[in-house]
Parts: C-alpha cells; sequence; structure tokens
C-alpha cells in the first residue's frame, strides 16, 4: 500500500484512503439489495425463458411424433382394407360362379375356347386414400397452460446478505491468505495519505472488528509453514526412552523364568526372615516351648499367610495415582503388566496428543492461537510425527470419537482441542496411570457384561518411520515391520535363553507375538534364536529363523533385520 501511494507523489494529487468495514450504512445496504433483486430476477427469466424454449422443442417433437404415427395408422388402414377386398376376391371365386358370358364360351367355343378365356386370378385391390375418413387418423394432443413470468422475492437471508460475491473465485488465494491475514492493517497518514475516512465505522470501531475478524480466522485457519521445534524433538525423544524402557520391564515380566526367579528371591527373603525370628524364639525360651506357645506360633503361621493375602488384594485393588514406582507397584510387577496391544496404543496416542498440543502452543509463539480446530488435527498430525491419524485403525469412524477414548488427557473445548494435561511434567508416568485406570474401567464394564466395552484395534503393517534405536548395527534392514508394540522400532530385549530349543519353561503370551505385514514374510523361528539386548544378543530376523546365534543373555551387536544382530518384538 505504501509503495502505490508513491506513484501519487505530485502535489495535485491528493490521497484519500476510504476505510469500510464492519456493516455497511443505509446507502449500500439498499444499493445492494436492489442489486441481489435484480439479479435474482434476471436468473429467474433467464431460467424461465429456457424452460420455455424447451417446452417448444418438446411440442415440436411431439408434432413430428404425432405426424409419423397418423402415417403409420394410414399405411396400416389402407393394407387392411386391401387385404379385406383382396380375400372377398378370392372367396367368390373359390366358388365358381359363371356369368353368362362363360357360359356362352363354353357352349360356342369347346374347351380350348374356354381354356383361352379362362378368368385371371384376381389382381390386388387398390384403395384410395379418401376412402379412409380422416377422424380414424386423429390423435389427440393435450393442451398445456402457459406458464407466467416468475417474479421474486429476497429472502431474509439474502436480504441480509451485503457482501455478495459475483464470481467463485477468491479475491485471494486461500493459502496466501492464511499466511497472511494475521499481518492485515489499516490505513495511516505514515504512508502517505493525506486524509482518512472511515465510512462505516469510527477508527476505534474499525480496528476493534479487525481484531474480533483476526482472532476468529485464526481458529479455522491452519498454519501451512508450521514446523516441529527443538521442544517438540527434546519431549519426543525423552518419550521414546521411556517407552522402550516400559517395553523391556514388561518383557522382562513376563518371563516365567525371570518373574519366577524374582517371586523366588522374595519367598526366600520372606522365609530366612522368618527362620531368624523363630531362631530368635527358640533362643529365648531355650527350647523348652509349650503347648501353649505352639497354637501362638500357628496363630502367628495364620496371621502371615492372612497378611500375604491381604497383601495380594491389596495390589489388584491399588491406587493407581498413588502408585510411587510404576516399574514395582509389588514384587517386581510394573504398574502396566496386563497391558495389551490396544493398551499400548492408546498409551501411545494419550502422549502424542498431548505433545502435539503443546507444540502447536509452543511453535505457534502467538498468545492469540494457543489451539486449533479439531478438523485440523489430523493435518498437524502428520506434520508432526510424519504418520497418518486414522480413526478406523482404533475402530472409530469420526476424530470426535477418537478424541473420546482419551479425554483424560486431551478434550475438545468450545471450537478448539485443549490438553488437559500440563506440560510441566517431571516423568511420563502419568500416561501410563491414565491408560491403566483406563483399561480397569473398562475391565469392570465388560466382567458386568458390557461387550461394548471391549477393544479390537487393526493392526497395521507399516514401515517403521522412526530411526533404529541401536546405534551400531552395520547392515541396512532389508525390510522392517513395526513391533508388537507401536513406537518401539528395532528394540532389543535383554538375552535370555533360545527361543524354540533352548526356552525351557518359556512360554511366550499371545501379545508379544510379532507382527507381518503378510503371511509370506513370517519365517519359522530357528533352533537357536534367542533374545537381544539393545537389538543384539539375540539372533537377528533372518532366512532360516531368527537366528543361527543365539545370545544366551549377552549383549551383541546392534542390528536389523538380516544379520545376526536381534530382532525385536
Amino acid at each position: 500500500r505504501t509503495d502505490m501511494v508513491k506513484n501519487f507523489r505530485v502535489p495535485h494529487f491528493r490521497k484519500v484512503a476510504w476505510v469500510m468495514v464492519g456493516d455497511p450504512d443505509d446507502k449500500f445496504k439498499v444499493h445492494t439489495v436492489e442489486k441481489a433483486l435484480q439479479d435474482k430476477q434476471a436468473a429467474a427469466m433467464a431460467a424461465f425463458e429456457a424452460r420455455k424454449v424447451e417446452r417448444a422443442r418438446q411440442k415440436q417433437f411431439r408434432e413430428q411424433q404425432r405426424k409419423l404415427e397418423i402415417a403409420q395408422k394410414r399405411a396400416l388402414r389402407i393394407r387392411q382394407l386391401a387385404e379385406e377386398k383382396a380375400a372377398k376376391a378370392a372367396e367368390d371365386a373359390a366358388k365358381g360362379l359363371e356369368t353368362a358370358e362363360d357360359v356362352e364360351m363354353k357352349e360356342g367355343e369347346g374347351e380350348g375356347a374356354a381354356a383361352e378365356k379362362a378368368p385371371e386370378p384376381a389382381a390386388e385391390a387398390e384403395v384410395k386414400e379418401d376412402e379412409i375418413p380422416d377422424e380414424e387418423m386423429e390423435v389427440e394432443e393435450p393442451e398445456e397452460a402457459e406458464e407466467e413470468p416468475p417474479k421474486v422475492v429476497l429472502t431474509d437471508d439474502e436480504k441480509h446478505d451485503w457482501f455478495r460475491k459475483s464470481t467463485p473465485i477468491p479475491d485471494i488465494v486461500p493459502s496466501t491468505m492464511s499466511a497472511t491475514f494475521s499481518t492485515f492493517t489499516f490505513p495511516d497518514k505514515d504512508e502517505g495519505f493525506d486524509q482518512l475516512d472511515y465510512k462505516w465505522k469510527n477508527a476505534a470501531e474499525s480496528e476493534a472488528y479487525l481484531r474480533q475478524w483476526t482472532l476468529e480466522r485464526k481458529v479455522t485457519t491452519r498454519i501451512e509453514d508450521l514446523q516441529p521445534s527443538d521442544y517438540f524433538r527434546e519431549k519426543l525423544q525423552k518419550w521414546q526412552k521411556d517407552l522402550q524402557g516400559w517395553h523391556s520391564k514388561h518383557m522382562e515380566f513376563k518371563d516365567p523364568a525371570k518373574r519366577a526367579a524374582l517371586f523366588s528371591a522374595k519367598r526366600a527373603s520372606v522365609a530366612k526372615a522368618s527362620e531368624e525370628a523363630r531362631l530368635k524364639k527358640e533362643a529365648a525360651a531355650k527350647g523348652k516351648k509349650k503347648d501353649s506357645e505352639a497354637k501362638k506360633d500357628d496363630k502367628e503361621a495364620e496371621a502371615e499367610a492372612m497378611k500375604a493375602l491381604e497383601e495380594e488384594l491389596e495390589r489388584q485393588e491399588i491406587d493407581v495415582f498413588g502408585v510411587e514406582d510404576i516399574n514395582d507397584i509389588a514384587h517386581g510387577e510394573p504398574l502396566f503388566f496386563n497391558f495389551a496391544y490396544e493398551d499400548w496404543t492408546l498409551l501411545g496416542l494419550r502422549f502424542e496428543l498431548h505433545l502435539l498440543c503443546h507444540s502447536f502452543k509452543n511453535d505457534c509463539n502467538d498468545k492469540d492461537r494457543t489451539a486449533f480446530a479439531p478438523e485440523h488435527l489430523g493435518f498437524y498430525y502428520t506434520k508432526y510425527f510424519k504418520k497418518s491419524l486414522i480413526p478406523r485403525n482404533f475402530s472409530q469412524e469420526k476424530i470426535e470419537d477418537l478424541l473420546d477414548m482419551v479425554k483424560d488427557t486431551i478434550a475438545q473445548v468450545g471450537k478448539v482441542i485443549e490438553p488437559q494435561i500440563t506440560d510441566d511434567l517431571e516423568t511420563n508416568d502419568v500416561f501410563v496411570k491414565l491408560t491403566e485406570e483406563s483399561r480397569r474401567e473398562r475391565q469392570r464394564r465388560i466382567d458386568s457384561g458390557d461387550e461394548g466395552a471391549k477393544l479390537q484395534f487393526f493392526v497395521v503393517a507399516q514401515a517403521s518411520q522412526q530411526p533404529a534405536l541401536g546405534a551400531s548395527a552395520k547392515s541396512k534392514s532389508v525390510s522392517q515391520h513395526p513391533g508388537v508394540y507401536p513406537g518401539a522400532p528395532n528394540m532389543g530385549m535383554t538375552g535370555g535363553k533360545g527361543f524354540d530349543k533352548g526356552c525351557g519353561k518359556m512360554v511366550m503370551p499371545k501379545i508379544q507375538r510379532p507382527v507381518f505385514a503378510s503371511k509370506a514374510q513370517f519365517v519359522p523361528p530357528g533352533s537357536d534364536g534367542g533374545w537381544g539386548d539393545g537389538g543384539g544378543g539375540g539372533g537377528g530376523y533372518q532366512q532360516k529363523g531368527y537366528g543361527k546365534s543365539s545370545g544366551k543373555g549377552k549383549k551383541g551387536k546392534s542390528g536389523g533385520y538380516n544379520n545376526k544382530g536381534g530382532s525385536y518384538w
């Protein structure tokens, strides 16, 4: 605008800026209404004339069809009359009627002459068109009522549409509008204007109107050039590290051998303490235990058993949000011990949406733009996490239904999505607690007979979008498939006994099975494949199985598929 004004720096030019925003004045409204009525009337008349031309065309077509039908009927009638006359003549000939002339020919000329004068076959009868009455050929033509020219009126919405668009082409390309509307300002004398003329509202009202218009558009407009910042990457990296540790703990506790070892150690500790207490009592009593003392010991043993049972019940009914260490709520059992595929998926979704909302607010750096609309969730999710957010993968149809599944973390407030958890968290444990609480509530509903509470997500096999966690991998992965837990690609587990022959009593639960894109990509386990730590130790995902070399609990080189490094689950 300033550059345009500079083109009129000659003194005899007076540069005046007209500012027109908000509701227009009465003159403008009257003009707009009249113009709208004229345009609507013209459109109605054009449609009326088009219908009139179409009716004339159809009438002409019907007239041609009527003439053709009459001609066909006339030809048919002529053929019928001719056939009737021919039939009658043939009938007369068949009866052998003889005229007086025929009798004389037979008497005077004999048989030869009679043969020469034999009557010829009757010629085809001719029928003249005037023998067919016109009333038989008439076809009635229905009369059509003439349509009156239309007279239109404006609706209430049309009367209040002050800014009508004469063409569907916008004044500004949407991408340009979304990138520049926040910088819109009104003219100023410093730009070179001699006079500012606010036509519809004064300067203060116009500024307030522009401010409100900008705020509303910030909610409904996407930021096309928004890019993730270091804040987002740091938070995501910390989350991936925590998630990897939880997966390792979950798989470790799922191993019956290791879990039995933990429980054995716990029982040994308890037994040792009991033995020490017993020896202490025996030393105090100097071996003189009476029957009453024996009964007392039995009661104490029974009390210890009841205490253990109470501890087990307390562990099952533990307050999720009162847990201090989610990796050990009792006897080394993690809070997420019962997590299934759906729970791990919802855990990741909770954090991702939480991080997305706070990263958007941080990266926009605009106090007026702290949240976005639900219809833009998929756009920003793809921009930040480089993957699509598809509700159908969560057995939902709409984004709103998906948000309702994690409403404890993120919710729609008015026209925008707001996070329910602050961004100043010291740890990410709260997302595990929320997921476990949700799982327990869902399980209670299932136990009460609510079949609709069951979750069954689609397991999507797609290429991993995160770099391999094993830093020392030397061979490239030919084909990567996501592990059973989203967000943990190429994650090796602590070395254990072999998967097949060396597994001993270890039983692989169903949820620990790997996910393959197709049946053709499944390879039977090798004879000595083990588990890996940091992507190593266990055998790699080779064509001969899960590796010929067993980690046996050792740490091997990080690896992907098709090498001797460890695979992931």
